[in-house]
């Protein structure tokens, strides 16, 4: 069994949640899990 892998990798195999961890800490990745959760979003869910 393969552990490990990207927030991407895990949302694109249909996971609703992930746990980022050290991810919020490293700036240049706040864009990236912010560009993944808006992709997620169904229409009219976002939050305001």
């Amino acid at each position: 069994m393969r552990y490990g892998g990207t927030a991407g990798e895990f949302l694109a195999a249909g996971v609703r949640v992930v746990a980022v961890g050290s991810a919020l800490a490293d700036p240049d990745q706040l864009d990236r899990l912010a560009e993944l959760a808006r992709a997620g979003e169904a229409p009219g869910t976002a939050a305001r």
